[in-house]
């Protein structure tokens, strides 16, 4: 990964950790929130999955069995954790492991 998305990635974080402290303070937000939901998340976490696979050129260690119910967050928010989540089971995984 170059530096420069590594620097984007980390000021994303950052903004998105801000966001999320000054939203605890207002229950109305936090309310509004508890109430989206995501249908389909395991088509979601699948196409992530995927992508980072072929980012990291580890297609072949990809084995994904996603289930579907739905989940209490918005779409972005469990974009962001799943590219956190599998970009770091790619990282910290040697090459030739299933990553589930």
């Amino acid at each position: 990964m170059k530096a420069s998305e590594r620097l984007y990635r980390v000021t994303e974080n950052y903004l998105l950790y801000s966001q999320i402290q000054l939203m605890r303070t207002n229950a109305e937000r936090v309310q509004s929130l508890r109430q989206q939901s995501v249908e389909s998340p395991g088509a979601i976490v699948g196409e992530v999955a995927v992508r980072k696979a072929s980012l990291s050129k580890r297609e072949s260690d990809l084995a994904l069995e996603a289930k579907s119910p739905p989940a209490y967050v918005t779409h972005d928010n469990l974009v962001k954790i799943a590219e956190e989540l599998i970009e770091n089971a790619f990282k910290f995984s040697a090459p030739g492991r299933l990553s589930t």
